[in-house]
């Protein structure tokens, strides 16, 4: 994987994850406690599998892109 696509990949994973994290204030006002419960565990999966599937390998990949992830963190508070 080319580092600029492995950069790529991990800040669209970062943005799906943000995206989908983010339904979880919408839903926690309009769900019931147990709808809730099952829909922040699935958003919970989904976020760990994005993160292991494309983030981990894309890093694996290119060790270096790791010091930039927490660069943009620490930064913006989020992925660039």
């Amino acid at each position: 994987m080319v580092a600029v696509k492995a950069w790529h990949l991990i800040g669209v994973s970062f943005r799906v994850n943000r995206e989908i994290q983010d339904l979880l204030s919408i839903l926690k006002g309009h769900c019931s406690p147990e709808e809730y419960e099952d829909i922040a565990q699935g958003i919970a999966r989904s976020i760990n599998a994005i993160t292991t599937a494309l983030i981990d390998k894309a890093i694996a990949s290119h060790p270096e892109l790791a010091n930039r992830v927490e660069a943009d963190l620490a930064k913006f508070g989020r992925v660039l």
